[in-house]
């Protein structure tokens, strides 16, 4: 067995992948998810939730999506992820996006585009370039934020490191620059709204 098959083992358990991964950091997301399908529970590193097309895992929040992401590639063809984001520009909370690409630095060579797995046309989705959180945080200026739709932790390590189509598909929680930052109310109509209409969404695809 190589050592690839070992750590994916580790990593979610002797259950097969499925074609479409569905990476799901939040615990909210993942719990409605898995109470509206029939499925089998299974687990490693990460606990994982099989249906005959999908494979649902329960990630951690930040780039520890790295590895969730290159080892689930190694065995799905297409990647999803489904998170939580900062609204930037008129955003609002609630509001679903889908990343067009991602960048790490305000810096367009840092930029990678999005190898969709899924079609935001389709969808009726609004597709924005993300940037990652810990560049917000080293760099305030508002030009070198102009632009960026939303702000992340997991899509930009998703792109840079998943070697098969992946789509990052969020529900806007708070507004960075115009609100306190992450000041979210996990009760706010407008999220638990955002939440059952990305979780419609991602069922659809399943």
């Amino acid at each position: 067995m190589s050592v690839t098959d070992n750590a994916i083992r580790c990593l979610f358990g002797t259950d097969e992948l499925r074609p479409s991964a569905i990476i799901v950091p939040i615990s909210r997301i993942y719990a409605r998810l898995t109470n509206e399908l029939h499925g089998k529970q299974s687990s490693g590193w990460y606990r994982c939730f099989h249906t005959e097309k999908a494979t649902i895992i329960k990630s951690h929040p930040g780039n520890s999506v790295i590895d969730v992401a290159y080892a689930a590639g190694c065995r799905s063809e297409k990647i999803i992820h489904l998170g939580y984001c900062g609204g930037m520009g008129n955003a609002k909370i609630g509001d679903i996006v889908i990343a067009s690409g991602a960048a790490h630095v305000s810096d367009a060579k840092d930029y990678i585009a999005c190898r969709r797995a899924i079609d935001a046309n389709a969808h009726e989705i609004a597709a924005v370039p993300v940037l990652t959180v810990n560049s917000m945080l080293l760099d305030e200026s508002p030009e070198n934020l102009r632009g960026f739709g939303a702000v992340d932790m997991e899509t930009y390590w998703l792109f840079k490191f998943s070697p098969v189509p992946s789509s990052s598909l969020m529900v806007t929680t708070d507004l960075p620059g115009r609100e306190f930052f992450y000041d979210v109310n996990p009760e706010d109509p407008r999220l638990k709204r955002g939440i059952d209409n990305l979780a419609c969404l991602a069922l659809g695809m399943l």
